[in-house]
């Protein structure tokens, strides 16, 4: 879904008890849940990242609200309210796939008037203002209220960079530009796995980490390499 309605007394309702942090992790995993239209991952660690919680109280927050709002089932957790809504949304979004086939919606049938005047054209111009104009082509492509919502990216730019900001000190705008320099050399999927790692092995300069993996071919082969050579040197300092 590309929205979906927040009906304020409801949530208000169901929600009072909340502190400030919880309700923040409940929105994020709404809106998580709402964009993918599946249920939430059972892996607390995925949880965790979807909430983008960090510290030890920000990860009981999620704790707290997954079990009080949300249902374990087969598939993950599920949250019938959001259930019932994405049901209530299928056939409005149907419609519309099947309009975008046929090329759009119908236009409205013109009715040129009857016996028209002498002096008067019977089909208007296209002449805009320049107001018009311009409004018409300020919105850029792939923007607005109909721009596809992608979970994992926006999970890696908001992960990233937070990870980045208070795990290695770099500056906020600095850590979007060198996010997007390693998504490049990396690739995506590359990428989001060594964020995650980084917070799963809790590494102590993620930046230098990130930056250490090797480029060219075999991405991801290198990067696993990398993982589990921290991890067992991680480990061998721990058994120290």
């Amino acid at each position: 879904m590309q929205f979906y309605k927040r009906f304020i007394g409801d949530y208000g309702r169901d929600t009072a008890i909340l502190t400030m942090e919880q309700d923040g992790a409940y929105g994020r995993l709404l809106d998580y849940y709402y964009a993918t239209e599946k249920p939430l991952p059972t892996d607390r660690e995925e949880l965790y990242l979807i909430a983008r919680a960090m510290s030890a109280g920000q990860r009981k927050s999620v704790d707290a609200v997954v079990a009080r709002f949300f249902e374990l089932g087969d598939e993950g957790y599920r949250n019938p309210r959001a259930d019932k809504e994405i049901e209530k949304h299928k056939p409005e979004a149907d419609a519309s796939r099947e309009n975008g086939k046929l090329g759009g919606r119908p236009k409205k049938p013109r009715h040129e008037p009857e016996n028209n005047p002498t002096g008067y054209e019977t089909k208007p111009k296209d002449n805009l203002s320049h107001s018009q104009i311009n409004q018409k082509h300020s919105e850029p492509i792939g923007s607005g209220a109909f721009a596809p919502i992608d979970p994992l990216k926006t999970e890696l730019w908001n992960t990233g960079r937070k990870l980045l900001v208070e795990g290695s000190g770099v500056p906020n705008d600095k850590a979007g530009a060198l996010i997007g320099k390693l998504v490049k050399d990396l690739g995506q999927p590359a990428m989001l796995d060594a964020v995650r790692y980084c917070i799963r092995a809790s590494i102590a300069d993620p930046k230098t980490y990130l930056l250490s993996l090797k480029r060219g071919e075999g991405k991801q082969a290198d990067l696993e390499r990398h993982n589990d050579e921290v991890l067992r040197q991680a480990l061998e300092g721990t058994n120290a």
